[in-house]
């Protein structure tokens, strides 16, 4: 005989939230640590390595998200990200002069924060550290974070120059009181036009991230959001519950508590969510990404070679992840390794080598 599960009991037996599975290894894992014979043993990982990839934390942003949980501060001036963009590529100096060759770069992500911030001169140098550290070819796929609100006259044309071939841009949600509840004003047809503007571009990969969670969301806002966001047909869809720690993340006081969606309100956002995505043709991995059937993570989660890091599922192969960059996380053979959070020690560090 069988027995019909009751979701709604076992969301009223075991209403608390968990640890949230998006990332591995969680940010609350890393103890301070780690001597020079450690970093001696990385050093030695990546040079003896064919290929290794990159993440570049970019730590700014010209407005504060209520519901962010990353490592930023908002500026209303770009000099603080100028000076900033010195220290990183004092960081790349550092790595240069540590390694034996120029290994080749596999991967290239610039999260936030907000890379799409970045004036063409900044990405310029940056790119030129780069290629004075790694080799990078036309087989590299390097990924940036876009606000679509960043987005001025050349800066397409800025991101295309540096070498951009995905975009990843956060949507959260289109419905304008969730919006205003969460300090994210942006437009579906802003959003729309970025797309269409960067495919234009030669861009052909993007990814669209949406919340579900949020305070005054409903499974009716969402779902207008989702049908919205399928319109814009990205290639892939991330799909992430929000995290409401503002023991944590102080700014998220900011939103009232009694505007979240209780636990059942959740869970039906998250499955009714899934549905539609998995409807609109996409193919379902794992917890919380979606992919077209083309895309490479789709072809990597058939073939078997799906794996997942603090970003989420990625099909890159590297066996290396080098952090560069205030509260980047890196992977190597033997652990993994996460740079200061505080931008100041972080740049401090930094010039003192």
């Amino acid at each position: 005989m069988k027995t019909a599960l009751n979701v709604g009991a076992i969301l009223a037996k075991y209403p608390h939230s968990l640890p949230r599975y998006t990332s591995y290894p969680p940010a609350n894992h890393f103890q301070p640590g780690g001597g020079l014979a450690l970093r001696e043993e990385f050093t030695a990982a990546v040079n003896a390595s064919s290929a290794v990839s990159a993440y570049i934390h970019i730590p700014y942003c010209d407005r504060l998200c209520w519901f962010c949980g990353c490592h930023t501060k908002q500026t209303l001036r770009y000099e603080p990200v100028k000076t900033y963009v010195t220290a990183l590529i004092a960081e790349i100096a550092l790595w240069q002069k540590k390694l034996t060759r120029r290994p080749r770069l596999s991967r290239l992500h610039l999260g936030g924060g907000s890379p799409s911030l970045l004036q063409p001169d900044d990405l310029r140098r940056l790119r030129a550290a780069l290629d004075a550290t790694f080799e990078v070819d036309g087989g590299t796929e390097i990924s940036v974070e876009i606000d679509p609100s960043d987005v001025r006259d050349g800066s397409i044309e800025a991101l295309i120059e540096f070498g951009l071939t995905r975009a990843s841009i956060g949507v959260q949600d289109f419905d304008p009181a969730v919006q205003a509840a969460i300090n994210r004003p942006q437009g579906y047809d802003i959003t729309k036009s970025l797309v269409v503007n960067l495919r234009a571009a030669g861009v052909q990969s993007i990814n669209i991230d949406a919340l579900y969670g949020l305070p005054l969301q409903t499974s009716e806002r969402l779902a207008r959001t989702i049908t919205q966001v399928i319109e814009i047909s990205p290639d892939r869809i991330a799909l992430f519950g929000y995290a409401h720690v503002p023991w944590l993340k102080p700014h998220q006081k900011l939103i009232r508590d009694e505007d979240l969606p209780d636990t059942q309100e959740r869970f039906d956002q998250a499955r009714m969510a899934a549905a539609m995505i998995a409807k609109a043709g996409y193919v379902a991995l794992g917890i919380d990404h979606f992919a077209l059937p083309h895309d490479t993570l789709a072809q990597a989660a058939n073939a078997g070679n799906l794996n997942r890091n603090f970003q989420g599922y990625t099909d890159d192969q590297s066996e290396i992840l080098l952090p560069l960059g205030p509260s980047s996380i890196g992977r190597f053979a033997n652990g993994y390794v996460q740079n200061d959070a505080a931008t100041g020690q972080y740049m401090a560090k930094v010039q003192a080598g």
